[in-house]
């Protein structure tokens, strides 16, 4: 609406937006700094004329109707977007998508676990390909093994490159190999399962 403070609209949608990616963490003043500020940009930033932070801040975590804001006190100067929030959004079809610096600073952010689950979140949720396999190969340069199968479905059905799919399954199964101490058997399984799933669409039956 034309007088719903910028500022205080984009810092709540920063972590709205990150909610529905999947990404679960607490969120805390000086990080929303940051990942708001492409949601201004889009709205021409001299033209809405932000509010100081405080004030946006008090606007995102401000009650409505005495239930609550954007944002949820969560501990010390922490943060939680409201639970039902992500939910009304998606279930909303003229909600506009997940902007794309949205996706590039969470998978930036983001530990090799949780890399793994955007993936996920970008590939099952909202066919967001290009941003799943960024997500899936941060996972897997992190340690995650288990991603390199997120990594090849974007390659080989997404892409519908089998062969690059299959060589980055047979890569990901030798390292698993080498760090047996670190990678379960039911992680190794996996791996191999998806492998020859892919050689079989690759007609290698």
């Amino acid at each position: 609406p034309p007088r719903t403070p910028p500022l205080g609209a984009a810092i709540g949608t920063a972590p709205l937006h990150a909610l529905r990616a999947g990404c679960y963490r607490h969120t805390h003043p000086p990080p929303l700094r940051t990942p708001h500020e492409h949601y201004l940009r889009e709205r021409g930033v001299a033209r809405l004329r932000p509010e100081p932070c405080e004030q946006a801040l008090a606007f995102a975590t401000q009650a409505v109707y005495a239930t609550s804001g954007l944002l949820m006190p969560d501990g010390p100067d922490h943060y939680v977007v409201f639970d039902y929030l992500p939910d009304v959004v998606d279930a909303d079809p003229t909600t506009a998508p997940i902007p794309g610096e949205t996706w590039q600073e969470l998978i930036g952010q983001a530990e090799p676990a949780e890399a793994a689950y955007l993936g996920w979140a970008a590939y099952n949720w909202y066919q967001q390909w290009d941003h799943a396999e960024a997500a899936f190969v941060a996972a897997v340069h992190g340690g995650q093994a288990m991603a390199a199968i997120g990594v090849a479905t974007c390659q080989g059905l997404v892409r519908g490159d089998l062969d690059t799919a299959i060589d980055t399954l047979r890569s990901a199964i030798a390292v698993a190999r080498a760090d047996a101490a670190n990678v379960g058997s039911a992680q190794l399984v996996g791996l191999t399962e998806q492998l020859a799933f892919m050689t079989g669409l690759a007609g290698q039956h």
